[in-house]
C-alpha cells in the first residue's frame, strides 16, 4: 500500500501542486515507518512551500535512518538557515561537504549562512569554491 501511494504524487508534482504531493508523501511514510525516500520528498516539498519546521522534522528522521546522505543535510541546513538557525545550519553543511566534498550547492549555501553571521572572509572562500566547482 505505501509503495503504491508514494507513485501517486507524480501527477501532483507535474501540475506542481507541492502541497498534494506533500500530503501524498507523508501518508506514505506514515504507513510504511522507517522509509526514508518519502521523509526526504516531503522535506524537500516543504522548503519549496516554506514550511521549515516541518522540513527540518522530516530531514531529521531521515538522516536518523541514513546519516551519511549530503543531500538531506545540504536540504536540512537550508531550512535552519531560513529559521535562523544558522550555526545548526553551518553543521550541515560542513558535514554535507566533508561526505561530499565537491558538493558546488553545499559550498554555496554554507558561504550564505556564512555571510549572515557576518564571516565575509569565510563566505567568500564558499563562493569561490562553489565556482571551481561549477566550472568543472
Amino acid at each position: 500500500e505505501a509503495t503504491r501511494i508514494f507513485g501517486k504524487p507524480q501527477s501532483a508534482l507535474a501540475a506542481r501542486n507541492w502541497a498534494d504531493a506533500a500530503v501524498l508523501f507523508g501518508r506514505a511514510a506514515r504507513l510504511k515507518p522507517g522509509w526514508r525516500e518519502p521523509l526526504v520528498e516531503r522535506a524537500r516539498l516543504d522548503v519549496k512551500l516554506g514550511r521549515f519546521p516541518d522540513a527540518i522534522e522530516d530531514s531529521t528522521e531521515a538522516l536518523r535512518l541514513k546519516p551519511d546522505d549530503a543531500v538531506t543535510l545540504n536540504m536540512r541546513g537550508l531550512a535552519r538557515c531560513s529559521v535562523n538557525q544558522i550555526r545548526e545550519a553551518i553543521a550541515d553543511f560542513d558535514e554535507a561537504i566533508r561526505l561530499k566534498p565537491d558538493y558546488s550547492d553545499a559550498y554555496k549555501n554554507r558561504g550564505n549562512a556564512k555571510w549572515r553571521l557576518g564571516n565575509k572572509e569565510g563566505a567568500n572562500a564558499d563562493f569561490d569554491t562553489e565556482h571551481l566547482l561549477d566550472k568543472k
